[in-house]
Parts: structure tokens; sequence; C-alpha cells
């Protein structure tokens, strides 16, 4: 005789199209529960293509076709009708189970409970759906946790209501528990983000479903809250304001849904950017459901932000501290009890976000002792990248502004995201490095000058030694020694970063060769001109000591010196005297470095038009200097002027030089056969009318520049 084969304790039932990306993880998350009670597996196929029913065969025990009719209840409702389990539990493909311990447990006692006629009788079970917002292995600290409706009694005979977010309606009266260690892990969420096209037809789909729904209950909250979720752009916003107004008039499930609907209604208003009106539903919130965790959690999260960016730091303390206070209460288990809402806030992620907005917010009012205080409480695996920029900017203040020793933390912080299964490491690097660079910034160093910070940012960075960029930085704006500050130059792998700027300009200015390393022109171009765009007075006074010593010497301090005086004259305001010396500086190097560089046949009137614009314009501006030293004024401004002819960029250094250069200021008393030629060419200059293109040929002429100063100057 065939033994009778035992009826299932539990029926697991699922509907699923096309899911071969999730399928059979979530399929092989079930067989330590189906191994463990009596189980049965019921699966329906609404129209796959993509070989997942090749795949359901394998693990169901019931698997048919259910031809899709865009009603989601229709679906789970035929699954329901084939199942003989005395629980049913619900299950979608894009989900997976882990610890099933409790579900188990309670699986058993329930049965025994039936069998003995207990008064504890429950009819439904709720169980915690994990959403990943941003799913991968490593960031699974990122997700809304919300308790759904998942197991029921089939001796209920409840079916499934509702064409889309379908769900059981139990009785009044009717026993639910809470499973609260049963998660089901969920990246369906991740997969709208991370697929666009499929995102926005799974979204289309649902809001053909919605809008049917609405039409038959426009005061539904549920259902407003859901097309809010799923609609974007205007019609998201128009949504958000019909809702919010819904629950100011404390329509039907007000109480039940209210709390979450204006969470959601906030959220679309920052995404709209309406900030007022998000600050404004907050409060409104905060005065209906004080005691809500989505108030408590993700609004208090809102609130913060919004209060950060008005520089409202003192009410960022308050909602800070708030906020901490209810993350503890809620991982404690205190306070309410509802959690009939998705919690996006109070994840693990969250809690040192919110530590680091109040610690800065502390620092910003002077409060440095409170901000010190939480950090050595903070826990980094959490962090990503923006909130790494703000940590550290943070501690760059206090290690600036107070005598506690940050250095040790910067160091834990540098060490923890540099480890290999740290999550986000490559983007918390990254902006561990952003934020860190500004130490180093023209803007920074001099406030620190000018409020006489106790130490310098930079500082913060010297014990990350010389494989870190902002080691090797540090390490060179504290190094006196000549010779080490060549060896750590000779270190420095990319010039492409501004981190280097200062400490490059320090070490040259106090004599350090440059470059410590073989480097192309190109390259010596790029970091001439950075330092010159960063830092242009030491660029100005690099390029005058330069000019001074010996940059022939050998071809990269030529090249070198070339590039530095080329950026420096570029980067020149031109507007004080002392900027002649630069210019000087500037027709020194050309004058030595064409005739190496050029052939000579190339150096000469009729050709140098043929060479890049800086460098023609530095061949008639080192001849220029000669001529002005021999003694030859109009020879000087004639040169310049050429140069200029060839280099019309050159208009601010000419016109500098036309001002400042001291034998252009005297005005030496004119021989009388001077004068005598003045007189001529003045009285052969009235025969014409001033727009006579004669006119025009005689001012171009050579005789006209000679004695131009006598012509223009004002008659008395």
């Amino acid at each position: 005789m065939a033994e009778k084969k035992q009826k299932p304790l539990l029926s697991i039932g699922m509907i699923f199209k096309n899911e071969i990306r999730c399928l059979e993880r979530c399929l092989k998350s079930l067989q330590p529960l189906r191994e463990a009670v009596p189980c049965e597996l019921v699966m329906a196929d609404t129209g796959s293509e993509d070989g997942s029913r090749e795949v359901a065969a394998q693990y169901a025990d019931i698997l048919f076709d259910f031809p899709w009719i865009n009603d989601f209840s229709a679906a789970r409702n035929a699954v329901m009708d084939k199942c003989c389990g005395k629980w049913y539990l619900t299950i979608d493909a894009d989900e997976w189970l882990e610890d099933i311990d409790e579900l188990v447990n309670f699986l058993r006692q329930s049965n025994s409970q039936i069998a003995i006629g207990s008064r504890r009788h429950y009819e439904l079970a709720c169980l915690i759906s994990r959403n990943y917002s941003f799913y991968s292995a490593a960031l699974r600290d990122d997700y809304m946790d919300v308790f759904v409706p998942r197991m029921i009694l089939m001796s209920t005979g409840l079916r499934y209501s509702g064409a889309i977010h379908e769900t059981w309606r139990l009785p009044q009266g009717s026993s639910g528990i809470k499973l609260s260690k049963t998660i089901l892990h969920h990246d369906g969420y991740a997969g709208i983000i991370l697929n666009d096209k499929s995102g926005q037809a799974k979204r289309e789909r649902n809001m053909v479903l919605l809008r049917e729904e609405l039409a038959k209950q426009p005061d539904n909250l549920r259902t407003l809250s859901e097309c809010l979720d799923a609609s974007v752009g205007d019609e998201r916003w128009n949504y958000a304001c019909q809702l919010v107004e819904l629950v100011k008039e404390k329509k039907p499930g007000w109480n039940v849904e209210g709390a979450a609907s204006l969470g959601s209604a906030v959220v679309a208003a920052l995404n709209h950017n309406q900030i007022d009106k998000a600050a404004e539903w907050i409060d409104l919130a905060e005065d209906m459901f004080p005691r809500a965790f989505i108030v408590r959690l993700d609004l208090e999260i809102h609130a913060i932000q919004i209060s950060w960016n008005r520089k409202n730091f003192a009410d960022v303390v308050r909602r800070g501290e708030r906020f901490l206070q209810a993350y503890a209460d809620y991982h404690a288990g205190r306070g309410d009890k509802a959690k009939n809402y998705m919690l996006v806030m109070s994840a693990p992620r969250w809690k040192p976000y919110a530590q680091i907005y109040l610690s800065c917010a502390y620092s910003n009012l002077g409060e440095y002792d409170m901000s010190w205080k939480l950090l050595q409480k903070l826990e980094f695996y959490h962090l990503d990248k923006e909130e790494i920029r703000f940590l550290l900017a943070n501690l760059k203040d206090l290690h600036s502004f107070t005598n506690y020793d940050v250095v040790p933390f910067v160091q834990k912080l540098w060490d923890t995201i540099n480890q290999p299964d740290y999550a986000r490491s490559e983007e918390c690097i990254k902006g561990f490095m952003e934020e860190g660079a500004r130490a180093f910034l023209p803007s920074n160093l001099t406030k620190e000058q000018e409020i006489a910070a106790a130490r310098p940012a930079w500082t913060l960075f010297l014990p990350l030694g010389e494989e870190n960029k902002l080691g090797l930085a540090a390490k060179l704006m504290a190094e006196d020694d000549l010779a080490e500050m060549e060896r750590l130059l000779g270190l420095v792998e990319n010039w492409d970063d501004i981190i280097n700027m200062a400490p490059l300009g320090r070490a040259l200015l106090a004599g350090a060769k440059f470059p410590a390393r073989p480097m192309s022109m190109a390259e010596l171009d790029n970091v001439a001109g950075r330092l010159a765009a960063a830092f242009p007075q030491m660029a100005k006074d690099l390029a005058e000591k330069t000019a001074a010593g010996d940059f022939a010497a050998s071809w990269p301090s030529l090249m070198w010196a070339r590039g530095l005086a080329l950026a420096a004259v570029a980067a020149c305001p031109w507007q004080d005297e002392e900027d002649l010396a630069l210019a000087q500086a500037f027709a020194d190097v050309e004058q030595v470095f064409l005739p190496k560089y050029y052939a000579m046949e190339l150096l000469c009137a009729e050709n140098i038009g043929l060479l890049p614009p800086m460098h023609a314009f530095g061949w008639y501006c080192a001849r220029a200097f000669a001529a002005l030293r021999d003694g030859d004024t109009p020879e000087y401004v004639r040169l310049l002027r050429k140069g200029l002819e060839l280099s019309p960029n050159m208009k601010s250094i000419v016109s500098f030089l036309a001002e400042h250069t001291p034998q252009l200021q005297e005005k030496p008393e004119p021989s009388a056969e001077l004068l005598a030629l003045a007189e001529q060419v003045r009285g052969i200059l009235a025969a014409y009318p001033a727009d006579d293109p004669a006119v025009a040929a005689i001012k171009a002429g050579p005789v006209y520049q000679q004695i131009a100063y006598l012509l223009e100057e004002p008659q008395n």
C-alpha cells in the first residue's frame, strides 16, 4: 500500500514573468524552509520569454500558466486556489529569505496550537520586507524596512483584492502577529533604478491600473499614495498636493495612512524643488503624527538637510539630537509600534549620516567640544563620498581651531576606507582626496594666515606618508632640507593635481631644483600653467628668480624656465611697477631659449611669424630690451609694437611697458633739428583733412615715429 503523502503545513505561492535575473536565487533561498516544514511550492507563469519557466520547473511542485489580464489579485488568487497547505506564504521572484528560524518556530507552534484548540490563535503574519535602494553585495546597509502581511491561514477563506498592490482585506477583529526577525530581502527597486527602460515600463504599467482605481475612489489615501510613488514630473507633484489636502481633511484612513502619505509628499516636494513646501509639510506631519517613526526618522533627516542648506545650524543640532534618540528607540523596540509604512532612514547608514551633520553643526556654532565628543562615537563603515567630505572638512576645522589630537582619527578613517571589503571604498577615497586637497588651495592657505589658525589644516595629513599624495604634499610643505625636498619632488607621479602646487612653489622658492625627474615640455608647461593659475604672485617671483639663476645649465632646467616664464606672463595682471622685472625676466629667458631651440634661419624678421605667437613676441621683446639697454627708446617701442602685431594677446604687457618703462617717461629736450622737423611735418599734416589717407600714411612712416611724441603732446 502506497504511503499517504503528508498534507503540507505551508503552501508557498509565487507569480512571475521574465525574472531570469533573480528567480533561481529566490527559489534556492526557500530550500531550507521547504526542508524544515512540510511545504509545497505553487508557481504561476504570466508570460515569460526569457527562460524563467525552465528554471521554475526545477523547483515547483505545481507550475502552471496564467494569461496576464492586468490584475495582480486575479493571478495571486489563481495560485491560492491550487494550494492545500494550512498556511499560505506569498513571495516574489526578486525577494529571498535568509534566516528562517523564527518563521519555522511559528509554523510548528501554530500547528500544535491549532491541533489542541489553543486560544492563542493567529490568522495572519507580517514579515519585514527589506527593500534595497541601490543593491549590491557591498551595500547591504542601504535599505528601507516595512512590515508587510505575507502569510495567512488558509481556513480564513480570504482572497486578494486590488488590481495593483493587491492585499488581503481582513475583517475587523482578526488577529495577526509580526515576525520581526523574518526578513524578505528585496532588490526590485534597485532593478528599477539600474535599468531605466524596465523601470519606466513598470511605472507605466502600474499607472494604468492605479488611475483606474483612483477614478473609482478619488479620496482613497492608499491608492493616491501609490499613484504618487509610481508617477513622475508634474503629475507626481499634483498627486502630492492632493494627498496632503486629504490628510488635512482627515479623510477615511488618515490615522493609518496619513504619516506615510505626508512622508511621500515631502519627498515629492524635494524632488520638485519645492523646498519651502517640503518644510511646511514636515511641520504638518510633526503636528499630526508626532510619534510616528516615519516622522521621527525619515522626515527628520529631510528637515536636517533643509536646515543645513539654510545655514540654520541651531535647528540642525535640535533635529540631529532628536533623530539619534528616535533611531535608538526604533532599534530598541520602543515607541510607535505600528510600523505600517516603509522606513528609509531606519537603516544603519543613516545614524552616522546624522552624527556627521550634527557634529558639523556644532562646529559651525563654535561648540567644538560637543562636535568632538560626538565624533568619538562615529562608525565609519556606512559612510559614502559626500559624508566623507563633510566629515573631513569638520576634522580640518577641529585640527586648526582646537587642541584636540585629530590626527589619529584621520589616520583611522583613511585606513578604514582603504580596506578591500569597505563598502563604497573607491568613491569614499575620492571624496577624501577631494576634500583633503582643499587644505592646499591658495584661498584656504591665505585664510589660515589671516586668522592665525592654531595649526594649518594641511598638517593633518603629515602621518599619511609618501604613498598618499596628501601626505606627500604635506611633507613637502613641512620640509626645510633642500636635498629632501628634491627627493620628495621626484616622488610626485601626477602633476595634474592642485594638491602639489603649493608644496612645489614653496620648494622652488627655497631653492630646490626642478624638474627632479625626466619630464616632457608638455608636462612642464602643464605644471607651470597650474602653478601660475593657482599662485600668480608665486609664479611671478619664481620666474624672476629662475631667470636670474643658471637656468641654461641643462635642457630640463631651460625648458622649465621657459614654461614658467610663459605661464607667469600669461597670468600676470600687469598693474604694479614691480611687474617690470617679470617682463625683463621673460625677455632674458627667451633670448637664451630661442637660439637653442629653433634654427637660426627662423630667428629673423622675415620668418619669425612662423613661430608660436608667444615665442614670436618673446623674440621681439628680447630685442626690444636690448635696444633699451643701448638707449634707443624709439627702437624699443617699435619692436614691442611689431611683437604685438604677431601676438595680439600681449596687448596688456605692451600697454604696461609703454606706461611703466622709466626711459619712456623721461622727456629729454629735443634738438633744434627735431623741432624743425616736427614743425615741417605738422605743416604738411595741416594741409590735409584728418581723415585723408595721406595723413595715415605719413603717421605710419619712420620719420613721424621719431617725432610723434612732439606732435601728439598737448599744445599749450
